[in-house]
């Protein structure tokens, strides 16, 4: 009986333990997961705790690495004529990010500074990244490989250009305008005014200049009737005009206007035409006189100013001359009246004065800051006519103007954006504005100016002095012994200070150094007060008197000398060459570098196509026609083409763009004078004046990868904007960028986590913005720096920042979370969802993925139409357009999930140096596509791998005519560079990082697991024991009396 007891005693024993077992089983787990769930409050930001999460690799060492790989075009010239793009894939270019918050502090709920050491719900920062090599462990090309890609900075940069607002325009126009009337329109109404009534009389100018001023009868002839310079005409007159202002202002012959003329007639005492005591300047006088008193003023600038206000000075000349409407009928370079009265007749405005503010508004300044915030030759003034011009608007712009009516504001407004038109005819579409003609003319008209004026120089300055250098080196001749001559012993430290210095010495073992015998030609023939003259002067080496012994002795003979060589050599019409016979003879020909005189020849100079090889450095490019055409210019024609009427003035040059993009030949024959022959390497000439321009560059890995100068960039930010330059434009483009952001840049702020560890280390603002909207450099003529940093809208509406930064995802992600990752370089968020689950080094991890969604347009995607992912752009591509000022787009590597007709816009090879384009790449989704494995609880990405390809997109226009377009009107979407950035947790990163949490998740599982399996046997058992004990006490057995009933016939059982 007792044993039966302590049996039921057991049993029951069994079943409580098995029952808190199991409860254990149950509940422990769920405190362990509440311990962990309040662990994970302290994965925020502490002050204590700033070295793991204030710098990477930082105290933890984490190590993020940013990969590139580029592109080599296989065939470029094939692609501008149509072709698919065959691009040949790098091996990866590596790098460690060395990351750092600087300048950091919390900020409290009103983001007011705490300081470091108080803790607040945000953080804000400036950030500083640097790029470290690191060495790649695969397939390593060698660095010196040269690479043809896609010139995407100069692309960008030509399309942003070529895609203005009409402000940019309107600016070189009215330059253009300005110019002008403040400089040519001066001297040509005087040229008239006299003219019209002295001049027009062959008698009384042969009476003059015969009688008067002394000049032989044959003299007195080709003054008279020079159809380039004679006084047979106002236009022939204006060379004069400007001689006599430029010599009684400066009292110089050697420089200016005079020195044209007297080099082109060679005439004896023709300067006697144009001092002060001749009856020219007398002439003139009695304009400026006139001008007082009709006009009010006699100011160049003024006098300018007041014909675009009024077109009183064309109207009414000078002394009673005949009235001209306008100043277009005397300068045939404008395609438009340029006068506002003559422009608002025109368009039939409402009748506005502007004499009174005239000089206000056409105020030219070079230098910055500009201070008159009323002058209409400024960009960041000229922009504020370009909106809607309600009356609000109205009223702004006739309080910043000074404007005294609405009508004054609204004819200006139509005015600026009437000389800025420029109509484009094209495959049966028409629009308003040719961005590419007005924007090339600029750049074009630049180059052509600078190099003819350069040529103009050299082809009579520097032949001579390359002579005389290669004579000094024939005979041994030192540039001491040469400036010695004549002087005595005395001098013999000015004459080695003269040969040492860097810019008037030469040496005749130095070759390039004869550059510098130019100056010594030009101060010999010129004399004093010439600018070379005062040159060598201002050197104060040695005085005046000396210079001109030694001018004397040494230069002016065998300078002129071989000035009359020349002549004879290349057949000019007089002993001395004029400077434009030699100037139209090498440009058209390059006959002076080409066919070489005997002793360039004797002295080892070789024969070349232009003066580049000469003087490198002072030409950007080749300027003769000939080095770029073999089409020859017939002679009679060069002068035609080189003039400022026609190739040297901005508007023939746009024009002939204009009609050549709309393929007007007929036009430009008509108007411009271009032979048909000549208009296709016309056009091909004036492209190639353009430094370093090009589609396409070829350069080494290295370069492309740490940057390099771009020798079209730098030139473009090197001329001013009323020229078409443009100061903000990025000369060096390098894939391997870096930041370092001062502490005067807008603060980026996240959540430290501290309210809720959901969002830690999550944007709250981007540069001091809680959307999404860019800061950068933009222009503005009101800063020393001719520029201010800003914020500007990219999106279609404001967009609110979302997201960390890809290494911190929030506490507690779930399968069904849409996680957001804020992907600063293309000021967008993409969209990471759950795929499966997975392991990464013992630890339980979610595998997301970028969702493939958010790159398709709005065609399928309706809510992609905010990013301007539109119905005419392809599937699979970020439209990052607005961030780079041009067509530019992201995608997955290889155009993963992008459409089967983006897909086929180019072929992507491997890298093989043996066979580039043995192995095709096709795009594929364990490589190709960003994902993120994530620790749910703690929101760690313990392995990220974010990688896109970048692309510029090219569409086919009358400027890219031939481009292939797989889809028309879609463009061609051409890959730059793939970005690859990746982290992954190291084992002991992980064990350090996660040892006591898996630690603690594990005893979690075993507690469950044993606790319901332990609790639930022992109950079972209990259970089945107390059966047994029941049934043997109340059967005697296991088996019931229903199971153990005796047979028929059989005994009955007993008690």
């Amino acid at each position: 009986m007792l044993k039966d007891i302590w049996y039921k005693f057991l049993i029951a024993n069994l079943f409580i333990v098995g029952v808190l077992i199991l409860v254990g089983g149950i509940v422990i787990p769920v405190m362990l997961q509440k311990l962990i769930d309040d662990g994970l409050d302290s994965l925020w930001c502490k002050p204590s705790t700033h070295k793991s999460w204030d710098a990477t690799p930082g105290k933890q060492d984490f190590k993020i690495v940013r990969s590139f790989k580029m592109f080599n075009i296989t065939n470029p010239d094939e692609i501008l004529q149509g072709a698919k793009p065959k691009l040949v894939e790098t091996p990866e270019f590596r790098f460690q990010e060395y990351s750092k918050l600087n300048y950091w502090e919390y900020l409290d709920e009103n983001e007011t500074s705490l300081g470091t050491e108080t803790s607040g719900p945000y953080i804000a920062y400036n950030y500083q990244l640097i790029l470290k090599e690191i060495e790649n462990k695969g397939t390593v090309m060698p660095l010196d490989t040269p690479i043809t890609s896609l010139n995407i900075a100069q692309y960008f940069t030509f399309y942003s250009m070529t895609h203005q607002s009409f402000p940019f325009y309107s600016l070189h126009s009215l330059y253009d305008v300005v110019i002008a009337m403040q400089n040519d329109l001066y001297d040509i109404i005087i040229a008239y005014s006299l003219y019209e009534k002295y001049y027009s009389s062959a008698a009384l100018v042969e009476d003059y200049l015969v009688n008067v001023a002394g000049f032989s009868q044959a003299d007195a002839n080709t003054i008279m009737t020079d159809t380039k310079y004679g006084w047979s005409g106002y236009n022939q007159m204006k060379m004069w005009i400007q001689a006599a202002f430029d010599y009684n202002s400066t009292k110089s012959l050697s420089d200016g206007a005079f020195e044209t003329l007297d080099n082109y007639f060679q005439i004896e005492n023709l300067s006697d035409l144009i001092v002060t005591e001749g009856i020219l300047w007398q002439n003139i006088t009695a304009v400026l006189e006139d001008m007082e008193k009709n006009y009010g003023t006699s100011n160049r600038v003024a006098v300018g100013n007041f014909q675009w206000a009024t077109a009183e000075v064309t109207v009414s000349p000078p002394l009673g001359a005949k009235a001209i409407a306008s100043f277009l009928s005397i300068n045939q370079t404008f395609t438009f009246p340029p006068e506002m009265p003559n422009f608002i007749a025109a368009a039939k405005l409402e009748k506005a004065d502007y004499s009174e503010i005239a000089n206000t508004l056409l105020e030219v300044s070079h230098s910055v800051p500009k201070t008159n915030y009323m002058s209409l030759v400024s960009l960041s003034n000229l922009i504020t006519f370009f909106t809607d011009l309600g009356t609000s608007n109205l009223q702004d712009l006739k309080d910043r103007f000074n404007l005294t009516t609405y009508s004054q504001g609204y004819n200006l407004a139509a005015y600026l954006k009437y000389i800025a038109t420029l109509k484009i005819a094209y495959e049966g579409t028409q629009t308003d504005f040719d961005g590419y003609s007005l924007w090339i003319s600029r750049l074009v008209t630049k180059a052509i100016q600078t190099g003819i004026n350069n040529l103009k120089n050299d082809v009579y300055w520097a032949l001579p002095s390359k002579l005389l250098f290669c004579k000094y080196k024939e005979f041994s001749t030192s540039c001491q012994s040469v400036i010695g001559t004549g002087l005595g012993t005395q001098y013999a430290a000015q004459i080695t200070a003269i040969c040492a210095d860097p810019d008037i010495g030469w040496d005749i073992n130095t070759p390039t150094s004869w550059v510098n015998l130019e100056i010594w030609a030009k101060a010999a023939m010129k004399h004093k007060p010439s600018y070379d003259y005062n040159l060598i002067l201002n050197k104060n080496i040695v005085n005046a008197a000396t210079l001109d012994t030694i001018l004397t002795n040494n230069f002016e003979g065998p300078i002129n000398t071989y000035l009359q060589n020349i002549s004879k050599k290349y057949g000019c019409s007089k002993a001395i060459c004029t400077f434009d016979e030699l100037l139209y003879k090498q440009w058209g020909s390059s006959e002076l570098t080409n066919n070489l005189m005997e002793d360039l020849t004797t002295c080892g100079v070789s024969a070349s196509m232009t003066f580049q090889s000469w003087l490198p450095s002072r030409y950007a490019t080749p300027i003769e026609w000939t080095y770029f055409s073999e089409n020859s210019i017939p002679a009679a024609m060069v002068g035609s083409f080189l003039n400022y009427n026609a190739f040297l003035n901005p508007t023939p040059i746009k024009l002939f763009l204009n009609y050549y993009f709309q393929g007007n030949a007929a036009t430009i024959t008509s108007k411009l004078g271009v032979p048909t022959n000549l208009i296709d390497p016309m056009y091909n000439y004036l492209l190639k004046l353009l430094p370093g321009y090009g589609l396409f560059a070829t350069r080494t890995y290295k370069e492309w990868i740490y940057g390099v100068s771009d020798t079209f960039l730098a030139w473009v930010k090197s001329i001013d904007v009323y020229n078409g330059g443009y100061p903000l434009v990025p000369v060096v483009y390098p894939l391997k960028s870096f930041s370092n952001e001062t502490q005067s840049t807008p603060k980026h702020v996240v959540m430290s986590g501290k309210s809720s560890t959901k969002h830690t280390k999550a944007y709250y603002k981007y540069f001091g913005h809680r959307t999404m909207d860019m800061y950068s450099a933009k222009y503005s003529d009101w800063s020393p720096y001719q520029a201010v940093y800003a914020y500007s809208q990219v999106w279609g509406e404001e967009i609110e920042i979302q997201g960390g930064d890809g290494g911190n995802y929030g506490t507690h992600v779930h399968k069904d979370d849409r996680v957001p990752v804020f992907i600063s370089s293309i000021l967008r968020y993409g969209i990471l969802t759950y795929k499966f689950s997975d392991t990464y080094n013992g630890l339980d991890v979610y595998f997301f993925q970028v969702d493939p969604d958010e790159l398709k347009t709005s065609a399928t995607v309706p809510a992609n139409a905010k990013y301007f992912q539109l119905p005419n752009g392809f599937d699979g591509f970020f439209n990052i357009t607005a961030q780079s000022g041009a067509p530019c787009f992201v995608s997955f590597p290889h155009c993963l999930y992008c459409e089967p007709d983006a897909q086929n816009m180019v072929e992507y090879y491997e890298w093989t140096p043996e066979a580039p384009l043995s192995k095709r790449i096709y795009p594929y989704e364990t490589h190709d596509m960003p994902w993120a494995k994530i620790e749910p609880y703690t929101g760690t990405g313990v392995s990220v791998v974010l990688n896109f390809e970048i692309s510029g997109g090219i569409y086919r226009d009358y400027f890219y005519r031939n481009l292939h377009e797989p889809v028309p009107g879609k463009g061609l979407y051409f890959p730059y560079y793939q970005l690859l950035r990746s982290s992954n947790l190291t084992d002991s990163q992980v064990d350090d990082l996660f040892g006591s949490f898996i630690l603690a998740q594990q005893m979690k599982s075993l507690m469950f697991y044993v606790g319901i399996t332990l609790g639930a046997c022992m109950i079972l058992i209990s259970m089945f024991n107390f059966a047994y004990v029941y049934r043997k006490q109340r059967f005697g057995g296991w088996k019931s009396p229903l199971h153990s009933a005796s047979p028929p016939g059989s005994p009955k059982a007993t008690d």
